[in-house]
């Protein structure tokens, strides 16, 4: 199974526009994110479903990728962001699908490659990471290692590769649990993903082959260094 990770687009809280611990993305962010998804639409390989953090930046950056690349969509918080969303309740499962289930103009899509889904026990009414309390350092590192292996475990057989819309922290941890990288090392010199970078690894019983890292020649002149 071929692993996608994707950094949200430029966020108002990275272009420092906004202190909000769910800022949403700006203009630029965007198009980051409808360049992202064109450039997926117009590739070999492609994530045939797409995982996404319920953080407002990251829904965002999923709705904008999926207007050109129709795959179906998931909402997983473990995919958020060290600490979660800090002081933020978030957004509730009624305002995500409102707002985020059937991205307009995604072309060719069916109830199964449009529809948004939502885990079980996601809050419905209030905004989900309302009851959440900020997590350690070593809870952070778990989580990671935790997301891996139930990817590998539950979609391995159902899906050839597989789309994870993160968060610039989460992906690095993420890429050292997938490389067996001590994460004590991570902390000091972070795999850092640009706004919309995206990495590709192939995950198998044997190995791990890492096609590229953090490629952003889809966003040209869109690119921003940190």
């Amino acid at each position: 199974m071929d692993i996608f990770i994707i950094r949200h687009g430029e966020s108002e809280e990275n272009a420092g526009t906004s202190t909000s611990d769910d800022a949403a993305l700006t203009p630029r962010g965007r198009e980051q994110a409808r360049r992202t998804g064109q450039w997926f639409a117009e590739s070999e390989l492609r994530p045939q479903c797409l995982f996404i953090s319920p953080a407002l930046r990251t829904l965002e950056t999923a709705h904008f990728i999926r207007k050109t690349l129709p795959v179906a969509a998931v909402v997983d918080p473990d995919l958020c962001e060290k600490g979660l969303l800090y002081e933020s309740p978030g957004l509730s499962g009624d305002e995500i699908r409102a707002r985020f289930d059937s991205p307009e103009g995604a072309p060719g899509g069916t109830e199964q490659t449009q529809g948004l889904l939502l885990p079980e026990d996601f809050p419905r009414s209030t905004g989900w990471a309302g009851n959440t309390s900020c997590e350690t350092k070593s809870e952070f590192v778990e989580r990671a290692h935790r997301v891996l292996q139930r990817y590998e475990t539950e979609y391995a057989a159902r899906f050839s590769a597989i789309g994870l819309v993160t968060h610039a922290h989460f992906a690095g941890f993420l890429l050292g649990a997938l490389l067996d990288i001590p994460m004590h090392l991570i902390s000091k010199r972070r795999l850092r993903h640009l706004n919309c970078g995206v990495t590709r690894i192939m995950c198998t019983e044997a190995y791990r082959l890492i096609h590229f890292m953090n490629a952003t020649s889809h966003l040209g002149d869109l690119v921003l260094p940190e």
